[in-house]
């Protein structure tokens, strides 16, 4: 089952699609990512379906593409609403016959693949102002998951949270404990005052960095899932 996945930039798209897979059959399989609003438009084709050797100048050796790089497991579209409409009508022909050729090829290569794909556009509306196909949307969005804008909002609190965690398990009574605290406060701030706001991927950060920094040996603080070892 194909699953579409909507939200704010910042929500976290990426996590849900990521627990989608590992919670699923396919999780020993491998979990792809392509971000279609990070890659230029005239080389979409080739990351969705690779080239084979000669395809296009420079082209000196076969590439496999994100479908059969993904074959087995999980293929996440990440900004699917960013493709153009040619990209858009040779997707929607390898999601309804799960056969791919590559650019270059005339061999048919099937690929047993779990499309999911996120954006932070309303592709119903997009589907009626002409901007994205319609049997395209309705093949993509079979199961949907809406990742609420209070998430976005949740992330100041778990930086709190985080915070008097770290003040419960160090005390702060030692010169490094004050001072990484000092430290995690100004780093806070700093992403409110450039963000209005912080997301999860911004305090994910903050304490992968303090892991970094080396301030604090034997810390371990659950986020999201995962343990960040500090």
């Amino acid at each position: 089952t194909t699953v579409l996945i909507t939200g704010e930039t910042g929500t976290g798209k990426e996590l849900v699609a990521e627990a989608i897979h590992k919670n699923s059959r396919r999780a020993s399989g491998p979990f792809v990512v392509l971000d279609c609003g990070a890659i230029p438009h005239h080389l979409i084709e080739d990351q969705l379906f690779g080239h084979e050797r000669g395809a296009f100048t420079g082209a000196t050796m076969g590439r496999a593409g994100g479908f059969e790089r993904a074959d087995g497991g999980t293929l996440f579209l990440d900004e699917i609403g960013e493709l153009p409409p040619d990209a858009q009508s040779k997707l929607l022909r390898a999601v309804e016959t799960r056969v791919i050729r590559r650019i270059g090829g005339s061999a048919a290569i099937k690929c047993d693949v779990r499309l999911v794909a996120a954006t932070n556009r309303d592709l119903a509306v997009e589907t009626n102002r002409g901007g994205f196909r319609s049997d395209l949307y309705y093949r993509i969005a079979v199961a949907r998951i809406e990742v609420p804008p209070s998430l976005h909002d949740a992330c100041d609190a778990l930086a709190v949270q985080a915070r008097a965690h770290f003040h419960r398990t160090l005390r702060a009574r030692t010169a490094s404990a004050r001072g990484f605290l000092e430290w995690f406060d100004r780093v806070h701030a700093g992403l409110q005052r450039e963000r209005g706001g912080l997301r999860f991927g911004d305090v994910t950060r903050v304490l992968a960095d303090a892991a970094l920094k080396d301030r604090l040996a034997d810390v371990y603080y659950r986020l999201d899932g995962r343990i960040v070892h500090l």
